[in-house]
């Protein structure tokens, strides 16, 4: 059985004049993150281990609204709901963010052992520093703004939950960090045919050959519920959604 069928999906409507998919089209997209996940290597392993606790008793529920909120931005998250289960919110209104990522220009960063780890997409050795935004034309040569592909931010809960379902720490304030580049031993990782095998976000993007991550700082382009954004709504259409 796959995992699109073993998870829970409750779609709440929302009255809105901005672009939105139905029901169905926000079911069409779930299902089609979880079947292009699993042609993946890295995202095979990460459904086959969601699949492995599913099949013990844990239970994963997505949503494209958290009612328990009423939150009027709504932007994908993770909720720990009990021990064995969360609440994953993909929305079905618009959520586009720029993200920031390494450059392809260097191989390697011979005096920056943190950057030399991730430009190769592996866990770093301790936290990142921040990079703020003003500072990004400075280092261009360096990092990049680019927009967060919709399947990679649906694989980020996703890391969240196997993380939460393992029982590593997930109330730790570098959860984020964990998650998209992966922090020393921290790191999800699995011994697979004598070989460690890291489950971050940057090493899914790595499978889709996306560009390594390195903050969870984002830049909203067009993000429903946030009215600074709205003058780029004519940049979008739905079939942006399943990107």
């Amino acid at each position: 059985m796959d995992f699109n069928s073993k998870i829970n999906s409750k779609f709440t409507l929302i009255h809105t004049d901005h672009m939105n998919l139905s029901k169905e089209e926000w079911q069409r997209m779930i299902m089609g993150f979880c079947l292009t996940l699993a042609e993946k290597p890295v995202g095979r392993l990460l459904i086959n281990k969601l699949i492995d606790f599913i099949n013990n008793g844990y239970n994963i529920n997505i949503s494209n609204y958290d009612t328990e909120l009423n939150s009027r931005y709504i932007y994908p998250k993770i909720r720990f709901q009990d021990p064995k289960s969360v609440l994953i919110i993909i929305p079905s209104v618009p959520y586009f963010v720029n993200v920031q990522v390494l450059t392809s220009k260097y191989e390697f960063f011979p005096d920056n052992h943190n950057l030399n780890q991730i430009i190769q997409y592996k866990p770093a050795f301790n936290k990142l520093e921040s990079i703020n935004y003003k500072d990004i034309n400075n280092l261009s040569d360096l990092i990049r703004l680019e927009q967060l592909p919709q399947i990679i931010g649906f694989a980020h809960e996703l890391i969240h939950c196997l993380r939460y379902f393992e029982g590593l720490n997930t109330s730790n304030p570098n959860e984020e960090d964990h998650t998209i580049y992966g922090i020393a031993s921290e790191t999800l990782s699995y011994n697979i045919d004598g070989k460690k095998v890291y489950i971050t976000e940057n090493t899914i993007r790595k499978d889709f050959g996306f560009k390594p991550r390195m903050s969870h700082v984002s830049n909203e382009i067009y993000c429903w519920g946030l009215l600074s954004t709205y003058h780029n709504s004519d940049k979008f259409n739905k079939e942006d959604f399943f990107k």
